[in-house]
């Protein structure tokens, strides 16, 4: 089973990795699509002039029918990011604080 962050907000598309998950959806509930990896124009190969100056970088999908998403400066990014911590890691690092700050 995967395990994701909360929705957060994305500041450059630089910071995805394969696998998190970006919310593509035009509407206030969320579309999420599964980040393959993050490029330039000049690696979407099949892009039909979707590029222009303003064109940050291009998010790819693991899904063939997801588009990429060339992401311009104004484009807000809202992702849930892929995380590997367990319940397990949660409870020992709470604990592990706890322990810490038992006698402040």
């Amino acid at each position: 089973m995967s395990h994701y962050s909360r929705r957060t907000y994305i500041h450059h598309p630089s910071d995805l990795e394969r696998g998190d998950l970006v919310d593509v959806s035009a509407t206030p509930l969320p579309c999420w699509a599964t980040v393959d990896r993050v490029g330039t124009c000049a690696d979407d190969t099949a892009g039909d002039g979707e590029c222009d100056d303003g064109c940050d970088a291009v998010i790819f999908f693991v899904d063939p029918d997801d588009f990429p998403w060339h992401v311009g400066d104004g484009d807000e990014i809202y992702a849930r990011l892929a995380a590997d911590a367990t319940a397990a890691d949660v409870d020992a690092e709470n604990d592990a604080h706890d322990a810490r700050f038992a006698g402040v």
